[in-house]
């Protein structure tokens, strides 16, 4: 039996299925780190004080629901993504919320006066949202401040910042980290000093 030389086309195949066999095992790691989850608890930071006016009326604050985990989800009736993963967000916000998780809608929407826009009624209204909204004061610039929309900050039960989402969710992972969240300790560890809001 004599061994031949692989033709060139052979050659191309071989080194170009190496090629893309080590770009998989390269993206594989680079996009599993970004999987992680939630940040570390000893490497959170707190949420600063927050302090929101619900449009039905009212306040919301974040210093009311310590002990709770909170999505802030803040999304614009412009926002095709918004409209995607609101109905996620409800549904969630139902389920676990009897284990102390809550969500809270932050419209973005530019305005000039103090009435509602009508694009914010229409997304809450077909949307079938049950959970708090608010929105931003007229003429806030809020939105331009954003990576993108939605962008959601995951709150744990001590008021810190877990982690934070640009762009629409993905319920699994999503998921995961709230009831990740809501298996930990409200309490603070002796020696520790509670945050402040």
């Amino acid at each position: 039996m004599r061994l031949t030389k692989p033709s060139t086309s052979s050659q191309i195949f071989l080194y170009g299925g190496l090629a893309v066999l080590i770009a998989a095992a390269l993206v594989v790691a680079f996009v599993g780190r970004g999987r992680a989850g939630v940040t570390p608890a000893a490497q959170r930071k707190p949420m600063p004080p927050l302090m929101l006016e619900l449009i039905h009326g009212g306040a919301w604050r974040l210093a009311d629901h310590r002990g709770q985990v909170i999505a802030i989800n803040y999304w614009a009736s412009w926002c095709a993504p918004c409209w995607e993963e609101t109905p996620m967000l409800a549904r969630l916000s139902h389920e676990l919320g009897g284990s102390g998780f809550e969500v809270v809608g932050v419209a973005v929407d530019e305005h000039a006066s103090m009435e509602i826009p009508q694009g914010v009624t229409q997304f809450i209204d077909r949307l079938h949202v049950t959970y708090p909204m608010a929105i931003t004061a007229p003429m806030s610039q809020l939105a331009y401040g954003m990576d993108g929309l939605p962008t959601t900050i995951l709150v744990d039960r001590r008021g810190r910042v877990a982690r934070t989402f640009v762009g629409a969710l993905r319920e699994s992972q999503f998921r995961a980290d709230v009831e990740s969240l809501l298996r930990e300790s409200p309490t603070v560890q002796a020696g520790a000093s509670p945050q402040r809001q």
